[in-house]
C-alpha cells in the first residue's frame, strides 16, 4: 500500500505556506544560501542514509536555480540583491524522506538586501526602509538571520570591516526586536498591535554563515556554545537574556553553503575571487560539494525541532 504524504506541516489556518525571510549584513551569503538550498536535490541522492531531500521550484525560484547553476559552472559570482524598494518572493517546497513518512515544508522566502540590515542602526527611518521593516515584523512566520563573524560596511563605494562586530550585531537586534516594535513615532497603534502579536509566535534562526573557514568548521556541531558564545558572546547573551521572546522562539545554527573538500583535503571548497573580502567567493569544486546546515534552520522554523542530520 503506497504511503500517503502528510499535509504540509507549515500550513496555518488561512495560510498556504510559511513566510521565511532571509536577512543579514552585506556579503553574509544570503542569496548563495538560497541558491545552494535549491541545488540540494541531487546532492541528497548521494547521501547514504534515508533522509533524502527534494526541492520543487516554480516561477522566479526556478530562474534563481538556473542562475545559481550557471554561476557555479562559469565561476562568476551571483549579483548582489539590490535595495530598490521591492522584494522578490521565492516559492518552493522541500520534501524530507519522500519515500518514507514524507514531511513537506512549503516556503515563501524573501531575500532582503544587506543594506536593510545596515540601515537598522539609523535613528530615523526613510520611506524606503519602513515598508521593509513593517513587512518583516508583521508578515514573517520565521527569519533566518545569517551572520558571519565579520561585517562589511559600505562607505562611499569602499568597504571596511566593522571593528566591534559583536557590539554592532547587538545594537542591530536591540533596535529591530526591542526599540522599533514599541516606537509610535514610526508605526501607528494598529501597526504596533500587529507587530506585538506576530513577535509572540515568530521563530528566529540565528545562523553563523561561511563555516567552511577553518576556525569555524570544527566548531559547527554546537554552534551556540562553540561559535556564538566564542565569537559573538554579547550578541548571544542579549538574544537569550534581554529579549521578551520565549526560549523556544530562537535558536542558533551553523551553515556552510560551499562546505569543504573531501576528508583527505579538508580545505574550504571556496574560490576567493580577489584579495579582499568584498571581492566575494565562489564554490571551487562543484563535483565535490559537501554543504553543511542548509535544511536544519528551515526545519526548525517549520516544526520547532532540529532535523536529525544537520550536515546538509
Amino acid at each position: 500500500m503506497p504511503l500517503t504524504p502528510a499535509p504540509p506541516i507549515t500550513t496555518l489556518p488561512g495560510e498556504n505556506k510559511k513566510n521565511i525571510y532571509i536577512i543579514g549584513p552585506r556579503a553574509s551569503g544570503k542569496t548563495t544560501f538560497l541558491g545552494a538550498l535549491l541545488s540540494i536535490t541531487n546532492y541528497s541522492k548521494n547521501k547514504s542514509h534515508t533522509g533524502k531531500v527534494t526541492v520543487d521550484t516554480r516561477g522566479a525560484t526556478r530562474q534563481l536555480e538556473s542562475t545559481v547553476r550557471d554561476s557555479w559552472e562559469t565561476k562568476r559570482p551571483l549579483e548582489p540583491t539590490m535595495f530598490d524598494g521591492s522584494l522578490q518572493d521565492y516559492e518552493f517546497s522541500i520534501t524530507i524522506n519522500p519515500k518514507s513518512r514524507p514531511t513537506e515544508i512549503k516556503l515563501n522566502a524573501k531575500d532582503y538586501a544587506g543594506e536593510f540590515f545596515q540601515e537598522l542602526r539609523r535613528t530615523d527611518l526613510s520611506r524606503q526602509i519602513k515598508p521593509y521593516l513593517l513587512d518583516c515584523l508583521t508578515n514573517a512566520n520565521g527569519w533566518i538571520v545569517l551572520l558571519p563573524d565579520f561585517c562589511l560596511e559600505d562607505r562611499g563605494n569602499e568597504f571596511s570591516i566593522v571593528e566591534d562586530i559583536d557590539g554592532f550585531y547587538r545594537s542591530v537586534f536591540h533596535k529591530l526586536l526591542s526599540e522599533f516594535p514599541k516606537d509610535d513615532d514610526i508605526f501607528s497603534l494598529d501597526e504596533l498591535t500587529k507587530i506585538e502579536s506576530n513577535l509572540r509566535k515568530i521563530r528566529i534562526a540565528f545562523v553563523m554563515s561561511k563555516c567552511e573557514r577553518g576556525e569555524l568548521w570544527t566548531r559547527r556541531w554546537e554552534p551556540e556554545r562553540d561559535l556564538f558564545q566564542v565569537h559573538l558572546s554579547n550578541t548571544r547573551k542579549f538574544l537569550r537574556e534581554n529579549l521578551s521572546l520565549r526560549k523556544n522562539q530562537i535558536d542558533f545554527f551553523a551553515l556552510s553553503s560551499f562546505g569543504v573538500l573531501p576528508q583527505n583535503d579538508p580545505r574550504p571548497n571556496r574560490l576567493n575571487l580577489g584579495k579582499n573580502l568584498q571581492d566575494g567567493a565562489m564554490i571551487e569544486e562543484t563535483g565535490q560539494w559537501r554543504p553543511f546546515g542548509l535544511v536544519n534552520p528551515l526545519y526548525w522554523i517549520a516544526t520547532g525541532k532540529r532535523w536529525k542530520d544537520p550536515s546538509f
